[in-house]
Parts: C-alpha cells; sequence; structure tokens
C-alpha cells in the first residue's frame, strides 16, 4: 500500500479576457487550489468536503494527473508524480485511479460492460492474454456485486440503472488492483435509494482489500459515514481538518458548522429555523481579504478582514482549523 502526500499546493487558471483590457492591466486569473496540503495513509479513507466551486474536484484531478499544478508537489511513496515517465508512470496510472461523478458520461456507450474493464489492463499490458483479462475483468465484476445479478459482461451502459452504472466504474478503477482511488462525488447523481449501497461497497473494499481512498463530497454526513478523517475546503483554502470521530461534536470552524447544519436530521422534529449559508461565495477571481469566509461568517471581527487565518491545532489530537475567533 502507498503514502500519498501533498504539499502547498497550487492551481491557477487564466481568465480570457479581450485583447483591450490585457493590455491595460495585468490578465485576471482564477486560484481554484490555494496552498492545499493533505496526506493519505496506507489504508486510510479522507474526506475532502466543500461547496461547489470550492476547488475539490480540482485538487483530485491534480492528485491523478489529470491536471497540472501550477505549484507546489505531489509525492506517491515520496517520489514526485509529475516527474514520473514512461514505465515509472504507467506503474503509477495503475496504483492511482479516479471514479468520477457522473455515471452517465464516464462509459463508452459503445463498449460493452466487459470490454470496458478489459481496456485498462490492455492499456497497462497487466495481463498477456485476451483470455486472462477476461477472467480479471469477471472478478472485478463480482467485487463490486454485480457477478451474480445475471450476465452483465455482454451488456452496455444504456442497459444498466445509474447505481449499476457506478459500480461498473468502480470495478474498472478496481480491476487494476490501485493502491488509491480518489473517489469525486461518487453518489450525488445517484438516487438516494442506492446511494448506501455504493457507499457500503467502498467502505467494504477499503476494509478487505486496504485501498486508500480520497472522498471528494458535498456533504459533511457522507464523509463521517466511510472517512477516517475529514478535510474541509472554502474558496481555495483547507479551513478545518478533524478526525471523523469527532464528528459532529468537536466541529469548530463556522463554516463547517454551517455545512453540518444544512443537513437535515430525519429522525427528529426541527426545534427551530435551520442555520444556513447566507448568499453565493464570493469570486475566485476576486477572493476577499483576510479569511475568505468573513463575508458570510456570523463570528466575523475586523482582524478577518484583514488577516488571513492558518491552521493551527483545536486541542489534542490531530484537529485544526483556520480562524481567528477560535
Amino acid at each position: 500500500m502507498s503514502r500519498l502526500e501533498v504539499t502547498r499546493l497550487v492551481k491557477t487558471y487564466p481568465v480570457k479576457v479581450g485583447l483591450w483590457r490585457q493590455i491595460r492591466s495585468r490578465q485576471p486569473s482564477v486560484q481554484a487550489v490555494s496552498n492545499v496540503n493533505l496526506t493519505i495513509e496506507p489504508g486510510e479513507v479522507v474526506g475532502l468536503v466543500g461547496e461547489s466551486g470550492c476547488g475539490k474536484t480540482t485538487t483530485g484531478k491534480m492528485l491523478v494527473r489529470l491536471e497540472k499544478p501550477t505549484a507546489g508537489s505531489v509525492r506517491l511513496d515520496g517520489t514526485d508524480i509529475f516527474q514520473l515517465k514512461g514505465r515509472e508512470l504507467r506503474s503509477f496510472r495503475r496504483r492511482m485511479q479516479m471514479v468520477f461523478q457522473d455515471p452517465y458520461d464516464t462509459l463508452n456507450p459503445r463498449r460493452s460492460i466487459l470490454e470496458t474493464l478489459m481496456q485498462p489492463l490492455r492499456y497497462l499490458g497487466l495481463e498477456a492474454s485476451a483470455a486472462a483479462q477476461r477472467e480479471r475483468a469477471l472478478e472485478a465484476l463480482d467485487h463490486v456485486e454485480l457477478g451474480a445479478l445475471g450476465d452483465f459482461s455482454n451488456r452496455y451502459p444504456h442497459q444498466l440503472s445509474g447505481g449499476q452504472r457506478q459500480r461498473v466504474a468502480i470495478g474498472r478503477a478496481l480491476v487494476v488492483e490501485p493502491d488509491i482511488i480518489v473517489a469525486d462525488e461518487p453518489v450525488s447523481m445517484l438516487d438516494v435509494s442506492v446511494r448506501a449501497s455504493v457507499l457500503k461497497l467502498l467502505q467494504r473494499l477499503n476494509r478487505e482489500r486496504g485501498i486508500g481512498i480520497l472522498l471528494i463530497t458535498h456533504d459533511l454526513a457522507t464523509a463521517k459515514f466511510l472517512c477516517d478523517r475529514v478535510i474541509v475546503m472554502y474558496l481555495g483554502k483547507v479551513v478545518e481538518e478533524m478526525p471523523s470521530s469527532a464528528m459532529p461534536r468537536a466541529v469548530r470552524h463556522p463554516y463547517s458548522k454551517l455545512l453540518l447544519a444544512s443537513v437535515p436530521d430525519l429522525r427528529s422534529e426541527p426545534s427551530g429555523p435551520r442555520e444556513h449559508l447566507d448568499g453565493a461565495a464570493p469570486s475566485a477571481i476576486d477572493p476577499p481579504s483576510g479569511c475568505r469566509f468573513h463575508p458570510r461568517c456570523p463570528l466575523a471581527v475586523p482582524r478577518c478582514s484583514t488577516e488571513e487565518p492558518s491552521l493551527r491545532p483545536m486541542g489534542e489530537g490531530s484537529h485544526m482549523a483556520a480562524c481567528h475567533v477560535l
């Protein structure tokens, strides 16, 4: 199993503007990810949580080399993944896999399920014969609990439900026996009735095979169910990191608390109006000075608008938060 270490990761995208504006002023840019640090220990499940546009998906894509960082490093067992070439790069492709959010768009409609699962084996040269590739693909179907439901191998994506397609996508990642899977909102496009089964599948694969997982989600409740640690992002920045066992009791950052309050509790009647986030997140092209959350924060003080907080320990253990008022 492998250890992934991310250090001061930055991703900036230039914003397209007219020629006249380029001449008169500096070209604007969006800093989607700003100085993010995280680690995934062997066999660990880490949750990356935040609203849409906070930079969590961009972070996940950089971890599997689908995006190149503007600055910072991503190291797998001490090796910078952006320096890999040739055979080492191919080995990295096997060890790091990604499951995308939309199961409807991530499967080739012209390929059968069997062909979909065999294709990574051909690309990475993991099995010499077609028979061996087929056997390994069928084993992957069994691992994602589709093998016993009939002959799925000869079906096509349009013949499957959303939950079944996402299981195939997980099987495609699993067939190459990865060390770490980056799962980007793997259940957000699925019906509520099948979300729990897909999350339990990921949980079982982690426990039985020791696969590390980075779970990207907007839902703190989902992260608590599956993850060992939870990292909360806001507008490209990490604002809190904590063990999932500390949730919800020890959540400290105002943004994390509001995210948690936005999750309805179906076990009890609401005792009053729920807290909610006011307004939309500020523009990433022109983020607020100081703490990026201060325009929406109910606890903001004057210092928050001028001085950017850094992550600091919150009591004992590995709990950290970036907030001036805590």
